[in-house]
């Protein structure tokens, strides 16, 4: 099933081929099919993957085969315009899908020929993107490659079929390799047991980055003050909401051992912890700290405001 997956993602056609080439699999793939503004120029029979031309007559169509006149039976009349629609395999939905099972955070989308950003893995060091494959497997790695290049950090790699090469570079390189057809019931596209085994194994061998705060920083009366060593004042005395998100981003960092953060994650776990007192806005410097951005840039370093992550200082 994960290779009809490989072979026939970028198709488009009837239903009635869909139902011929995937088969047995049909049922199960159906829902990741969706229909396109066109219409096919031929019928296939859904038994046999025969096509056969298409003229239209009266409200319908009538399919011929050029040798119709020898084999009348070839004739099939009155098909309804509906039956020419076509349908393509839509990638994002099968993502979503899988990003549901594998306790990724969904976003799917395109990033060149034959590979789809799946989503995010939250990390207490920040969200770990995830890409899915779709393309014959001498592809897997020149794709990978490609794309590691564009990320600082490490990646998930998922993949309908099993490959070697593609599995030992990404082993050296300490990012995640998840071949599907080992991983996935192909009754189900549920995960097996061995999909969270190995991604706890994954999570395990991240290397710590060592959290190294400025010396000298002084927090008096549960972060109601904070001095700088050259004298620096922040004052969070009277910001209540303020004062307990920097104390938890401290202690989330202290815990995590690394100095780098996501802030949406961040604000998710402070949220199910406060949940009278909600972290609402996505927008950490701007609205958190409105007109204290000087306050807010002593704290944190932006490393990458459109995505949210930082890192603190204190």
């Amino acid at each position: 099933m994960l290779e009809r997956i490989d072979k026939y993602a970028g198709l488009s056609c009837t239903l009635n081929e869909w139902k011929f080439l995937l088969n047995s699999h049909y049922d199960l793939l159906y829902p990741f099919l969706k229909t396109t503004p066109r219409r096919a120029p031929v019928w296939c029979c859904p038994e046999q993957g025969r096509k056969l031309e298409v003229i239209p007559e009266g409200t319908g169509y009538t399919a011929l085969s050029p040798d119709c006149e020898a084999q009348p039976e070839l004739e099939v009349n009155n098909i309804p315009s509906d039956d020419l629609q076509m349908w393509e395999f839509c990638q994002p939905s099968l993502a979503r899908k899988f990003c549901g099972s594998f306790g990724l955070q969904a976003d799917p989308k395109p990033v060149g020929r034959g590979i789809l950003r799946m989503g995010t893995l939250p990390h207490r060091a920040g969200r770990i993107p995830s890409f899915l494959l779709f393309c014959s497997e001498k592809n897997y790695l020149p794709l990978v490659k490609s794309t590691v290049a564009d990320h600082s950090g490490n990646c998930l790699f998922y993949t309908p079929r099993y490959c070697p090469d593609t599995a030992v570079w990404l082993q050296q390189k300490q990012h995640g390799y998840f071949p599907l057809e080992d991983l996935v019931d192909v009754q189900t596209l549920e995960p097996s047991p061995a999909h969270r085994a190995l991604l706890q194994s994954f999570i395990s061998s991240l290397p710590p980055v060592s959290y190294q705060p400025i010396p000298g920083i002084r927090i008096a009366q549960d972060y109601y003050r904070i001095k700088f060593p050259d004298g620096y004042v922040i004052d969070l005395s009277r910001a209540y909401k303020r004062r307990s998100i920097v104390r938890f981003v401290v202690d989330w960092v202290r815990q995590s051992g690394s100095d780098i953060f996501d802030a949406e994650v961040v604000r998710e776990s402070y949220n199910q912890q406060h949940p009278e007192q909600p972290w609402d806005s996505d927008r950490f410097r701007e609205d958190l700290f409105k007109r204290n951005i000087v306050a807010f840039d002593r704290l944190f370093e932006t490393l990458d405001a459109p995505n949210g992550r930082f890192r603190l200082k204190i």
